[in-house]
């Protein structure tokens, strides 16, 4: 699920009033150790939530196996999930294993499953949100699309997918209007049987022939052109994720601007931005010049 950025304010008061308590700890951050953009993002974000005295557990991770280990361990009480500098590019929902079903609040999975399918992801209720600040690309579509468990700060950078949104809607669904065809086929098979029989007594056999042919031939070119509309929407998304890795925008930036919306900004975490954008001028040095004459203007 996408988060926007001028839906940023309203998620992230979402995750404080859920994580505020005196009980238990109800917020984990998993954070890629060896990620200075990352370590300084976390930085920045424990800093506000010590602030407000919320618990939460700071817990570094050393690619996506070790995460994994880690997540799998977390107790159930924890509502709220924020994996920083890491998950963008990854299918998180089925490599970390999620059963949605563990998570739903007064739906049924075939609810979801409908409201997936037309791309109402914010209409489903769940006990656990894990949020994705990576500015790591290509991002993985299921995380954007297909997961409503999965939310992903955008950095604008979904604005150019709306090709790439439509070949994934249409490739999801289709096992849905699979089963519905077999079903209708089904159907017509029955219809035709019926038909044979009142051919008989009241209808010329070659008349009903002729229907039956027609209908096969307009259900083949049917077929030929879904055929060729999947391997289409197929390739496009194989394109997609074959353009090659890169960073669109630093982990540190993102959670800056996050922090800028409720207000929370100080001298210390624009310097903690700005640290976590210039680890990055060697590799991705176009993302640092975008973004850090920004910074400076602060």
């Amino acid at each position: 699920m996408i988060i926007t950025q001028h839906q940023f304010y309203r998620e992230f008061e979402k995750i404080k009033k859920s994580s505020l308590t005196h009980s238990t700890c109800k917020l984990a951050i998993f954070v890629s150790c060896f990620d200075i953009d990352a370590i300084v993002s976390s930085k920045m974000l424990s800093d506000y939530f010590k602030n407000q005295f919320i618990v939460f557990q700071l817990i570094p991770v050393i690619g996506y196996i070790d995460l994994k280990e880690k997540y799998l361990k977390l107790d159930n009480d924890i509502t709220n999930i924020i994996l920083i500098g890491c998950g963008a590019t990854a299918d998180l929902e089925s490599f970390l294993e999620i059963d949605i079903n563990n998570y739903l609040i007064d739906m049924t999975i075939n609810q979801v499953q409908n409201l997936i399918s037309i791309g109402k992801l914010q209409d489903i209720k769940l006990l656990r949100k894990i949020y994705i600040i990576d500015g790591h690309r290509p991002w993985n579509l299921d995380n954007l699309y297909g997961s409503p468990i999965i939310c992903c700060l955008d950095d604008n950078s979904t604005d150019d997918l709306s090709k790439e949104k439509e070949a994934f809607y249409y490739l999801i669904n289709q096992a849905d209007e699979e089963d519905e065809e077999e079903e209708e086929e089904e159907e017509e098979v029955e219809e035709l049987a019926d038909e044979e029989d009142d051919d008989d007594e009241d209808l010329d056999l070659e008349e009903s022939l002729d229907r039956k042919r027609h209908k096969n031939e307009k259900k083949e070119s049917l077929k030929v052109k879904k055929h060729r509309l999947i391997n289409e929407y197929q390739d496009s998304l194989e394109n997609y994720y074959q353009q090659g890795s890169t960073i669109s925008i630093p982990s540190a930036h993102q959670v800056y601007d996050l922090l800028s919306t409720i207000g929370e900004i100080s001298i210390d975490h624009l310097w903690l931005a700005i640290i976590g954008s210039r680890s990055l001028r060697d590799s991705y040095r176009r993302v640092y010049d975008i973004v850090y004459p920004g910074l400076k203007n602060e």
